[in-house]
């Protein structure tokens, strides 16, 4: 489980606030604010602060699995890294 601590600690001290979106997510999130904001124009005051409480939610589980996948990917690429080493090494072992 410490493995894993480090890898959420690189990604949160080193990678989340490098992620540059693409232009497809771009567009999305962009299409999106439009769509809350014309939305949040018919809601009362009290309605707004329940709609900004579960965007913010919204927004806790984005980073949350944005963080668990970028961990499960390092972890899967240390593996087959390992994997790949560990058989270049026996294949060679046997060939000696």
């Amino acid at each position: 489980m410490e493995e894993k601590e480090t890898i959420v600690k690189l990604y949160k001290e080193y990678i989340s606030d490098k992620i540059i979106p693409t232009n497809d997510c771009f567009k999305v999130s962009k299409r999106f604010s439009r769509e809350i904001e014309s939305f949040s124009e018919r809601l009362s005051e009290k309605e707004n602060e329940e709609l900004n409480k579960i965007y913010d939610t919204m927004m806790d589980i984005v980073e949350k699995e944005t963080e668990q996948a970028f961990t499960e990917g390092y972890c899967l690429g240390v593996k087959m890294t390992t994997e790949a080493l560990y058989c270049k090494k026996n294949n060679k072992t046997q060939k000696d």
